[in-house]
């Protein structure tokens, strides 16, 4: 019985140190030689992943001085899982954080990029392109295998991707996913509750924001290049505050985008439409319903100047040669049974239909110079009687 469970001791011992062994800290040093200006593919192998687990690798340069003065620090995590020729569930998440007291150094940033590299195989490993020239400290939790391809003899370049023609050379510039300070993560984010507060610049499609939010690169719209930067659906609004009042943009309807402003945040008061544009491109200014009209606007208009362009038929044709213009008693005959002149809108017409203030302008001067052409016959008339009386 005692030797039943003396080796039953000794079986799970050996069963801890074996667990412990498999789990244990690799450590180690490498250097990626080539040029300072360039970055270089740095294979490592993705050794948790036996164990159903993400791997978890530390590279680090503590020191700034490592290498030479001021040559820059860099402590980055990355945790990742390689898909292994369609195993699926791969991702490689990125924490970085670089510095170089020397700000106009060309070489302060270590990282350019990185990717699976087993779309084709199953090597278990990913590629991190660092910094040429430089020293590297690295350390895992299982035991994660460093090989570098930097071009000497015997880490020839192009580095292929086995059981594939995927060849990998030194790149130049930073892939625009690298986050120069900063945590980059594959795949979509979901913050649940709470506030998420962002205190610097935020890009979305940039890397390099120069506003509190800048968005670029937006999927495509339309066929003539609009790109979808911000989607609101049915009834959602973009608001603006501007202290005592808030002014939003939303659209409501399957038809109207609507311009309006309220007096507070609060869903007790109402919103106060400003402008309105219709599927149509129709706008309404103070109000909803422009209807057939490319502009309508409930109150007064005002402007400096209104220019009214391609009016058609302007009343010069009074003063052509084959003109009629009418008598003086068919005028006033039609004065008399109408009452309003010739070829000008009714009172009534104008309360129903409105006026056209192109077509009205052209008419007033059809008017004035039919009145002209009047007023120099009743001239020339003047003038024949004065010659007779002086005459007499």
């Amino acid at each position: 019985m005692k030797f039943i469970q003396l080796t039953g001791l000794l079986l799970a011992s050996l069963l801890c140190i074996v667990s412990f062994k498999s789990q244990a800290q690799v450590k180690g040093v490498f250097t990626v030689y080539g040029d300072i200006d360039k970055f270089y593919p740095v294979v490592f192998t993705d050794s948790a992943y036996d164990q159903s687990e993400a791997s978890e690798l530390q590279i680090g340069r503590s020191s700034i001085h490592l290498d030479g003065n001021y040559r820059g620090s860099i402590i980055a995590t990355f945790r990742y899982h390689t898909t292994n020729w369609g195993n699926g569930s791969k991702f490689i998440d990125a924490d970085i954080r670089q510095y170089n007291f020397l700000t106009s150094s060309p070489y302060d940033k270590f990282v350019a990029g990185w990717r699976d590299a087993t779309a084709g195989n199953v090597i278990k490993s990913i590629i991190i392109w660092l910094r040429g020239n430089t020293s590297y400290n690295y350390s895992s939790r299982y035991n994660d295998k460093v090989f570098v391809y930097d071009g000497t003899p015997s880490r020839a370049l192009p580095y292929i991707e086995p059981g594939t023609s995927v060849a990998h050379n030194f790149r130049t510039a930073i892939d625009n996913y690298v986050n120069g300070s900063g945590s980059t993560y594959s795949g979509s984010t979901y913050f649940i509750g709470g506030f998420n507060y962002f205190s610097g610049n935020v890009g979305m499609g940039t890397s390099t924001p120069t506003a509190k939010l800048e968005i670029a690169n937006g999927p495509g719209w339309t066929s003539n290049g609009w790109a979808k930067a911000i989607k609101l659906g049915k009834a959602q609004s973009l608001e603006l505050d501007a202290g005592t009042r808030k002014f939003g943009i939303g659209a409501t309807g399957d038809s109207v985008l609507c311009f309006f402003a309220t007096d507070a945040d609060t869903v007790n008061l109402p919103a106060r439409v400003h402008m309105a544009i219709t599927n149509s491109g129709n706008i309404g200014i103070g109000t909803l319903t422009p209807n057939a009209y490319k502009l309508a606007v409930e109150g007064t208009l005002g402007a400096r100047r209104i220019k009214v362009t391609q009016q058609a038929n302007w009343a010069d044709f009074v003063f052509h040669k084959d003109y009629k213009l009418p008598n003086l008693q068919e005028v006033e005959n039609f004065i008399q049974n109408n009452g309003h002149l010739p070829e000008i809108p009714s009172a009534a017409e104008v309360k129903e239909n409105g006026v056209d203030v192109g077509e009205m302008n052209k008419l007033l001067l059809q008017k004035v110079e039919e009145l002209t052409l009047y007023l120099i016959q009743q001239q020339k008339e003047i003038n024949a009687l004065k010659d007779l009386i002086k005459k007499q």
